[in-house]
């Protein structure tokens, strides 16, 4: 039974390194800042059934800029809510999992 895979790729060698970054190899990240930092802080817990009684689906947005990051918990993937968050005028980088939202 053909699955779509093609038949002349061949298996990689397995290697001997461990997954994930290697000793001596200096990383690329952020440092966290400590919570006394802050300025602002709010939790938020989206209902997991609205009115009617149906279930809530929530999409998690976010928008990281610099040293702030916004995360938005909507039930809609549409272009509203990416205005909510970005502004009607955003002119910057946006990364998306490529939903359409007209």
């Amino acid at each position: 039974m053909d699955l779509g895979k093609s038949k002349s790729a061949k298996p990689r060698p397995s290697s001997s390194r461990k997954a994930g970054g290697q000793p001596g190899h200096t990383g690329k990240g952020r440092a966290l800042f400590a919570e006394e930092q802050g300025t602002h802080f709010h939790d938020c817990y989206p209902a997991k059934r609205c009115d009617c009684g149906s279930e809530v689906r929530t999409r998690m947005w976010v928008a990281i800029a610099g040293l702030v990051s916004v995360f938005l918990a909507r039930a809609s993937r549409s272009a509203e809510v990416a205005q909510q968050l970005l502004g009607a005028c955003f002119a910057g980088i946006l990364i998306s999992d490529r939903y359409a939202a007209a």
